[in-house]
């Protein structure tokens, strides 16, 4: 067979192999990293947290400004925005420009803390493949990602 034929089940075995890759990065070592706050919270609150000066004051961030970031609506946004708030990560105020949250000390705190988490976990992930080999990896994955996404939409009947 020359390199660039594929068989049916060449690409089955490379799509299964691909959803297990895939679902693996997705959860499994996620989980077991994400040990302070969950990694649904934590992106949520990623977008806050960049908002945090070397004071550890939190520039307030508007929910239009999360709505368009995450393109969600207001509704949605605000929905979320509660749940956080319950758990005691952030707070909410109003002002004449609209509402606003900001890191609580805990959400703060638990930022600080699943941040340096990742930061080690990566850390070792780059030590022990190399640093070059890894930047390789995340562009073929980009790329990937990218031709997947492509692909799904027209698969879809959705052109960008």
């Amino acid at each position: 067979m020359a390199t660039n034929e594929v068989t049916k089940d060449d690409l089955v075995k490379l799509a299964n192999q691909m959803l297990q890759i895939r679902s693996t990065i997705d959860s499994d070592h996620l989980k077991k990293i994400f040990s302070k706050i969950s990694l649904v919270d934590f992106t949520a609150l990623k977008k806050v947290y960049g908002n945090t000066t070397e004071d550890h004051i939190t520039e307030p961030i508007y929910l239009t400004q999360l709505s368009e970031q995450f393109n969600m609506t207001i509704s949605q946004v605000s929905n979320a925005v509660k749940r956080l708030q319950t758990k005691g990560y952030i707070y909410w105020e109003h002002d004449g420009k609209g509402t606003y949250i900001r890191l609580s000390e805990t959400g703060h705190r638990l930022m600080q803390e699943q941040q340096e988490i990742l930061n080690d976990y990566f850390y070792n992930v780059v030590k022990r493949i190399g640093y070059i080999r890894f930047i390789q990896l995340v562009e073929s994955i980009k790329s990937l990602e990218e031709i997947m996404d492509e692909e799904a939409c027209k698969m879809i009947g959705i052109t960008e």
